[in-house]
């Protein structure tokens, strides 16, 4: 059985999971820059980029909180969060790092790094 990317994450904290979904490592480009929301109270909403703000928002479930700590950012930390459309089935993932500073971005090829690779 294949060892999830999940399981292999520096995690600081996990979520007790109440879904057995399966999502992906990184965002896809379905995503790249289309995921909006909207606020209620004190509640935010993500629209599904694909169905759009009409539809019902997407599932956010919490998977846990992200170690991504270095020498040149000690503090640096990144909430992960598993998206799902109950309209059109669309599984995503959303993160949101918690800034240590604001010049500190978790960068791409830090993921792509640890991104496990399929056999070729």
């Amino acid at each position: 059985m294949e060892t999830s990317w999940e399981d292999q994450e520096r995690w600081l904290w996990r979520a007790e999971r109440v879904t057995g979904r399966q999502y992906p490592c990184h965002g896809s480009d379905t995503m790249d820059g289309a995921l909006t929301g909207r606020t209620s109270t004190d509640y935010f909403h993500f629209d599904c980029p694909k169905c759009g703000p009409d539809a019902r928002e997407l599932d956010a479930e919490l998977l846990g909180i992200r170690d991504d700590q270095s020498d040149s950012h000690p503090n640096a930390k990144t909430i992960v969060i598993g998206l799902k459309c109950r309209t059109c089935g669309l599984t995503d993932l959303a993160k949101i790092g918690c800034l240590e500073d604001p010049d500190y971005q978790p960068r791409r090829e830090f993921v792509e790094m640890r991104r496990p690779r399929l056999p070729t």
